[in-house]
C-alpha cells in the first residue's frame, strides 16, 4: 500500500532474514505498476546491470613484438587480442559485483571483435556457452558461474510434495553439436532415435568437445518435473533436489522459512530437429504426395507418377 512514499526504478531492495538462516543478494527495482494506491514492484539482483555496453578501456590486450596490440591513442588495433580473465575482471567491476568466480576454460583469449560493441550480458553469455553453464548472483553479490553438469548444491526441504515427472528424454547415446560461429556440425554417431540424441550449440564447440559432452551424459536421462517444498536453504539453478537437477524455481519468503515451486522445463523437441534439412524436405514432400494421391517420391528423389483416382 502506497501512502505518499514512492520507490524509484533501480532503487536497492534488501531481502533480510531476521533469524540469519538465509542469505540473499541485493535486489534492484526493475519495473513498477500502480493501481489505485497499491504499488507492485518487481526486483532483480545485480545481474540486471549486465545490460550495459561493455567498457573495454580497462582490459588487458596481448602484445606482440611490434607492440601493435592494445590501446593506441584511444583506438584498438583491428587484430588485437584480449585476455578473457581480464575481460571478466573489468566486467564485474563495471557492473558493481563484489567479485567474480568461474573455472578456467580451454579458450583463454579472444579477438577484440568478440567484445567490440557488445553488452556485458552478451559477453557473459559467450563465456557461459564456452564453459557449459550459466551465471548467477550469490548472497555475497558476486557474479558466480554454475555448471549444468555438476550441481553445486543438494537442496533439502523440511516438507515437500511428491515430485511429478511430466516428460523424459534418454538414455543419451549420441551427441550432435553445432559451432554457432562457423556453423560446423560434429556428430558422434549412434542411435537414430531422436529421444536418445542430445543436440547442443555453442560458439566454441569442437569435435573433441562434442565427444566430451557424450562422455559426460552417456546413458543419462533428462526429465521435465515439478514439486512444491518448504526449503531449508536458498534454491540455486543447477542444484539438485530429490535427485533431479533444478532448472527453474520460484521462492516466496514467509514467516516460517521459504516456500518454493521447483522443477525443470518439459521437452518440446520434434524428430525434424534431428534429421538433415534435405531429409526433412523429402519427408514433407512424401507426405504431400500421399495427400495428392498421384505422385510418389523414392528415397533417391525419383518421382513415380501413377495411382490416378
Amino acid at each position: 500500500m502506497l501512502d505518499g512514499e514512492s520507490f524509484s526504478q533501480g532503487a536497492k531492495c534488501v531481502l533480510a532474514d531476521s533469524a540469519g538462516k538465509f542469505k540473499f543478494p541485493d535486489f534492484y527495482i526493475n519495473t513498477r505498476r500502480k493501481k489505485g494506491n497499491v504499488l507492485s514492484i518487481s526486483a532483480i539482483d545485480r545481474t540486471v546491470y549486465l545490460g550495459q555496453i561493455f567498457d573495454y578501456t580497462n582490459v588487458d590486450f596481448e602484445e606482440n613484438d611490434d607492440n601493435r596490440y592494445g590501446l593506441e591513442d584511444g583506438e584498438v588495433a583491428e587484430d588485437a587480442v584480449v585476455l578473457i580473465s581480464s575481460v571478466m575482471a573489468a566486467l564485474y567491476t563495471q557492473c558493481g559485483f563484489s567479485g567474480v568466480s568461474y573455472p578456467n576454460g580451454e579458450v583463454k583469449k579472444w579477438p577484440y571483435s568478440y567484445i567490440k560493441g557488445k553488452s556485458c550480458q552478451q559477453i557473459a553469455e559467450s563465456v557461459a556457452a564456452m564453459l557449459c553453464g550459466f551465471w548467477a548472483c550469490d548472497g555475497e553479490n558476486r557474479l558466480v558461474f554454475r555448471r549444468w553438469s555438476s550441481p553445486d548444491s543438494v537442496l533439502t526441504a523440511s516438507a515437500a510434495s511428491e515430485i511429478i515427472t511430466t516428460s523424459e528424454k534418454g538414455p543419451i547415446t549420441r551427441v550432435v553439436a553445432t559451432n554457432s560461429i562457423t556453423k560446423s556440425t560434429f556428430d558422434t554417431t549412434g542411435s537414430t532415435d531422436f529421444m536418445e540424441i542430445l543436440k547442443v550449440s555453442a560458439d566454441y564447440l569442437t569435435n573433441a568437445q562434442a565427444s566430451a559432452v557424450l562422455s559426460a551424459y552417456s546413458g543419462k536421462m533428462f526429465y521435465g518435473w515439478s514439486a512444491k517444498a518448504e526449503l531449508e536453504a536458498v534454491a540455486e539453478l543447477g542444484g539438485d533436489f530429490g535427485g533431479y537437477p533444478i532448472g527453474r524455481y520460484t521462492m516466496v519468503p514467509h514467516f516460517n522459512g521459504l516456500g518454493a515451486e521447483l522443477g525443470a522445463s518439459d521437452f518440446s523437441e520434434s524428430e525434424f530437429d534431428y534429421i538433415g534439412e534435405i531429409s526433412a524436405k523429402l519427408s514433407q514432400k512424401l507426405g504431400l504426395c500421399e495427400i495428392m494421391g498421384n505422385v510418389t517420391v523414392s528415397p533417391d528423389g525419383l518421382e513415380l507418377v501413377g495411382r490416378y483416382a
